[in-house]
């Protein structure tokens, strides 16, 4: 069984071509308060008619003329991206109507000839393919987008609610969402038509995983000129009680019915307080389980043995076991050559297998690096004997051992990163020994057979956050979080009582801490989902 993706990544509306002539923007309340609006101005599209060879012009949308003849209307046309004309986004997006599966219909989705651009190939066609199979689920932190006919004016009414019968939140709208709504003949891209509405809760507030919503757009929101908009035809099918008698409208009418029992709730009308007749357009749908990979994520980490090699005390600055592999850079080499000796710290340097989780062989640049969930746990392929460093007060370490701060470095740094950026040293002052652990894509983990730093073309940022690979791009920040349950377990469980003279080498592991810099804190921000030693929330 594959686990639930954490990020359904349709990010294409926000790319490519855009030029904005008009928009509103709103973060506040779900009342749309605190909105702001800067003036529209009106421009020809592109049409693509006169553009070099090679250019993708993108989305063929319909004239202005030919959307506006019916009035004002919140787009919700079930037969968007299937019918000539029918742009995608006419359809929310979004939307538990387009899951099919374990993935996401996505026909009619605008996607540029492979041959585009040879530096990318083929890269949005490998995302569609991707998200079509393996998405049981949507993101927890993507807008929610919609179309219109006619331009929209400053956000209001519009909210957010959960929906969930089984949540203890349901019926409960967000408070602080982000309006962003673009208007005009500009106001498109080569992904998405003009005239649209971006909906989302504001940064740091993620949606639960798991969970079912319904954004709500009442009839308090206008166009740009004032008048009101009306429902789609397909939108208002949704709420009737009777179900439509064309199949694909059915089966869309069915995704429906927890807005339609939301709507007849006592939790709406002690809250929302909205009827099906307010409103003019919506959507609803249901987040990825996107921390399940992680339930069971501790446990396989555990099951793992904990074996640690090539221990090395830093007594003079100068090549260490960590420094001499040939797939590293010569900054990378002189990054991990042992430090000058100090009188207020001792380093020391060494290896932990770590269990590898992510298929296939490393960096995974264009193929592999996915994590399959059997049984509740992640599956380990591999192992791998990662370098770390230890950084220690000097002088004798308390009774218990010493209390220690587990540090996460971030995208581009390593295992010496708290030394080099005097972290370490900082907290070693302060009686707190430190444990960081090498990060996933860097460094020897980054599987290279020269020193250019770059594997198929791709260096470390890129490897990280590899868009060619939709799985490694999912994925490898997951392994990189279920890493940091083995750091801990050097806290925990490891001992020496080789490496320094009259001495046992251990941790206190009622003393606990953590400490993530940039992509170490978004992968600790996962491990906490399975650990005792931090809030549980991903």
């Amino acid at each position: 069984m594959r686990w639930s993706p954490r990020l359904v990544v349709l990010l294409f509306p926000f790319a490519c071509g855009f030029e904005e002539d008009g928009s509103t923007a709103s973060q506040g309340g779900g009342n749309g308060d605190g909105t702001t609006t800067t003036t529209t101005t009106t421009g020809e599209p592109t049409t693509g008619a006169e553009l070099p060879p090679g250019f993708w012009p993108g989305v063929a949308c319909a004239p202005p003329a030919e959307e506006q003849e019916s009035g004002p209307k919140i787009y919700f046309d079930l037969d968007a991206g299937r019918v000539g004309g029918r742009d995608f986004f006419r359809l929310p997006f979004p939307l538990d109507a387009r899951r099919r599966g374990g993935g996401i219909d996505l026909t009619g989705f605008p996607s540029p000839p492979p041959d585009l651009d040879p530096a990318f190939g083929s890269v949005v066609g490998r995302w569609l393919s991707h998200l079509r199979a393996d998405a049981p689920g949507f993101a927890v932190n993507s807008a929610v987008l919609f179309r219109s006919t006619h331009g929209i004016g400053s956000p209001q009414g519009i909210f957010i609610v959960n929906i969930d019968p089984d949540h203890p939140s349901y019926g409960k709208k967000l408070e602080g969402l982000s309006y962003s709504a673009k208007n005009g003949d500009t106001s498109g891209n080569n992904y998405i038509c003009r005239n649209w509405l971006a909906v989302e809760t504001i940064d740091g507030v993620p949606l639960d995983p798991g969970t079912t919503y319904a954004v709500l757009i009442t009839d308090e929101l206008r166009t740009v000129d004032g008048d009101r908009f009306s429902p789609d035809a397909d939108f208002s099918a949704m709420l009737q009680g009777t179900a439509p008698a064309d199949a694909r409208r059915k089966a869309a009418w069915d995704t429906f019915a927890p807005l339609r029992q939301f709507l007849a709730s006592a939790e709406n009308g002690a809250g929302v307080d909205v009827a099906a007749g307010e409103l003019i357009g919506g959507s609803v749908f249901t987040t990825a389980a996107n921390t399940d990979v992680l339930v069971g994520a501790r446990a396989a980490a555990r099951a793992a043995p904990l074996y640690v090699s090539d221990l090395h005390l830093c007594q003079a600055a100068g090549p260490s076991p960590c420094s001499g592999f040939p797939g590293l850079t010569a900054d990378e080499r002189a990054e991990r050559e042992c430090g000058a000796p100090s009188p207020d710290h001792l380093e020391v340097q060494g290896r932990v297998r770590l269990p590898i989780f992510q298929e296939g062989i490393p960096p995974y640049a264009e193929i592999g690096g996915r994590i399959d969930v059997e049984g509740g746990m992640p599956v380990q392929r591999s192992s791998f004997d990662a370098c770390f460093s230890l950084t220690l007060p000097a002088g004798p370490a308390p009774a218990a051992g010493w209390p220690a701060v587990v540090y996460a470095h971030g995208t581009g740094g390593g295992f010496r990163s708290p030394l080099i950026d005097g972290t370490a040293r900082a907290l070693a002052g302060r009686g707190l020994a430190t444990i960081a652990l090498e990060g996933v894509m860097h460094g020897e983990r980054r599987n290279d057979s020269d020193d250019d730093g770059e594997v198929g073309g791709l260096d470390v940022d890129q490897l990280v956050f590899n868009v060619y690979n939709p799985e490694s791009a999912r994925d490898t920040i997951v392994q990189g979080a279920i890493d940091q349950f083995t750091a801990v377990r050097l806290a925990e469980e490891w001992q020496d009582a080789t490496l320094l003279e009259g001495q046992v080498l251990r941790f206190d592991a009622s003393a606990l801490f953590f400490m993530g810099h940039s992509q170490g804190a978004n992968r600790a921000r996962c491990s906490c989902r399975s650990s005792r030693w931090c809030a549980p929330r991903c």
